[in-house]
């Protein structure tokens, strides 16, 4: 018999709002983990995991092929008060539709082998029960009832209609009702996808849902759980299903869970491009890893390439540009024409990413792709948007192409007459330079150097790195495994959303980021390599857990007590600073001195 079990504590999630400028997704942390219970028909909320959190072993990311077909059981929900409207039909025509896009994306790579659960299954609560959310939040979904959602659903189509899962690797639940990020209403449930991908076969422990046998041993792995409304325009199915094959969200996290920025913007499925229409393919660097294109890896400061667009038959897609001194970095080059998926494209030319490798996904200022403009102060359109808005209009430029290449592009308000005017890279940094030359139609010759002359561009063409600026591979990250680790997030929060949250406390901020990356790199990433420092690292790292929610603390009380929330930054920032300069400093050299005095004092005189 069969029984399931929740694994892992984060919800991989996405929405698309199909709205004017607005792109909206969530990504809601679990608070608690689902156990199976004394028999396969059992299946509850574990407390023995509550509040635990592990290192994910997906990073550093590296290609995981995926390959031939994806077996799927798509199940159909319904709630006590919300009925199923679509007919089978309908649902079949949904996922040939979605199985054909992913044939053509992945070049006949992978096709869906998916079977339909054609009984609807009636689960016992009302919608709003599953999709409401935390008391005092004003959207999501309360992450206990989300999890209970599937439980729900799975407990169900195991018992009730005794559904055996084995032969599947990926469960797509299709559920009657709208989705909050359209509909508005808090009551229904967020889109989201509960993945892992392959890295659930290289270890089962990583796997978000699991089977068990009736000796408890795990006799079967799934890549991912996702779940969309029947309502859903075809791209989020797509979307979600790209998460259960193991790849990551290319827009930029809050500390919240919530999408914050664009990200890479519209270059990308896994990004605002899923809103296009037609939406845009997947990118070339997820592509990559997910093994549907090949990437030249560049060993020389010199040479000449040539890369092939990625609607193109023909390899190799990208080049992969190492970044010296850096074992987590490098560039992913890639091409993008506008045709096939890719035709709603606002441009088009050599798309560059600078990838850090060590990232689960993008966080503000931390980005696991960081998209390089290189036409940063255009469309001239953008500068009447918001910042958010503009975030999403500055890339649409972002091509490395001829000069002089001109398209009109418009998406709802959206709107803006593009001008490509730079052919040519200079990371000045890096001290790597690089000029793209059209050689046909679906082709680009990528001539690398280590200037801008060698290449043959001048300083005026050359451009700066990205929008902002990367912060490299933290020594917390690197030592808990993941950048959304529970404590690492929370001394992000302290850091940049309490301290930094003012005038005073963001110049402060800056300041000890100038210092703290200055070095920290190097070490982050020799820890990451070694799972003996990993575990010492962490340890070491005690005082500093302490330290930051002892800072919060002190934050929020001298704020309430002041009202100067000025004050409280400084105030929180020098005691953070001097508990450190004790606890790293201070107290190592008390204890060294006591005990070479201890020392002196205990051999024998002459």
């Amino acid at each position: 018999m069969q029984s399931v079990r929740h694994l892992r504590h984060t919800l991989t999630s996405s929405q698309f709002a199909l709205v004017l400028f607005l792109f909206i997704a969530v990504s809601a942390p679990l608070s608690a983990a689902a156990n199976s219970g004394a028999t396969s028909s059992s299946i509850h909320t574990s407390n023995a995991l509550l509040g635990t959190s592990k290192p994910s072993e997906i990073t550093p990311w590296k290609p995981r092929p995926v390959l031939g077909p994806q077996t799927t059981i798509v199940l159909l929900v319904e709630f006590s008060d919300v009925r199923f409207r679509s007919s089978i039909p309908e649902i079949t025509a949904l996922v040939d539709h979605v199985d054909n896009w992913f044939r053509k994306s992945s070049y006949g790579k992978i096709y869906i082998d998916y079977t339909i659960h054609e009984d609807i299954l009636t689960l016992p609560n009302t919608m709003s029960s599953y999709g409401v959310p935390v008391a005092g939040n004003e959207r999501g979904d309360d992450p206990d009832r989300a999890n209970i959602y599937i439980i729900d659903t799975l407990n169900y189509v195991i018992t009730q209609r005794n559904v055996d899962l084995r032969p599947y690797k990926h469960i797509v639940i299709i559920h009657a009702g709208g989705d909050e990020a359209n509909s508005g209403n808090p009551n229904d449930i967020w889109s989201y996808c509960d993945c892992t991908g392959p890295i659930a076969d290289e270890d089962p422990s990583q796997a978000s849902w699991v089977l068990y046998d009736e000796n408890r041993r795990i006799s079967h792995v799934f890549w991912g759980v996702s779940t969309f409304s029947e309502d859903e325009p075809w791209a989020v199915f797509v979307h979600e299903y790209t998460h259960s094959l193991g790849v990551s969200d290319l827009y930029v996290y809050g500390p919240d869970g919530y999408s914050v920025g664009p990200g890479i913007g519209f270059w990308s499925n896994m990004a605002a491009g899923a809103m296009l229409d037609p939406p845009a393919d997947i990118d070339g660097w997820s592509k990559y890893i997910l093994g549907w294109i090949q990437a030249t890896t560049v060993e020389s400061s010199q040479g000449e390439y040539t890369i092939h667009t990625l609607d193109s038959a023909e390899e190799p897609k990208a080049l992969l540009i190492r970044i010296e001194g850096s074992d987590c970095e490098y560039y992913f080059v890639h091409a993008r024409r506008k045709a096939d998926a890719d035709v709603a494209l606002p441009s088009e030319g050599v798309v560059v990413f600078r990838i850090n490798a060590l990232l689960e996904r993008s966080l503000e200022g931390n980005e696991l792709a960081l998209i390089s403009d290189a036409n940063p102060d255009t469309p001239p359109e953008c500068d009447r948007f918001s910042d958010r808005t503009r975030g999403l209009c500055q890339p649409l430029d972002a091509p490395y192409n001829e000069k002089g290449k001109s398209y009109a592009f418009s998406y709802y308000g959206l709107s803006a007459d593009i001008v490509l005017n730079n052919n040519g890279f200079w990371d000045d940094s890096a001290r790597i330079a690089f000029r793209v030359d059209p050689t046909g139609s679906d082709a680009f010759k990528i001539t690398l150097g280590g200037s801008p002359e060698e290449v043959g561009i001048t300083g005026t063409t050359t451009t700066g790195q990205t929008q902002i600026e990367p912060k490299g591979c933290i020594v917390a990250t690197a030592a808990f495994g993941s950048e959304m680790a529970s404590d690492v997030a929370y001394m992000r929060y302290v850091r940049d959303r309490l301290i930094g949250s003012t005038r005073v406390g963001h110049r402060l901020v800056e300041a000890f980021n100038a210092f703290y990356y200055s070095w920290s790199p190097p070490l982050a990433r020799t820890i990451a390599l070694s799972s003996t420092l990993r575990a010492i690292f962490r340890v070491l790292l005690l005082p500093v857990v302490w330290i930051v929610h002892i800072t919060a603390a002190v934050f929020t009380t001298t704020a309430l007590l002041t009202g100067n929330a000025q004050a409280a930054s400084v105030v929180a920032f020098l005691l953070a600073a001097s508990m450190c300069l004790a606890s790293y400093v201070i107290a190592p050299v008390v204890i060294t001195m006591k005990l070479s005095q201890v020392v002196r004092r205990s051999r024998p005189s002459k």
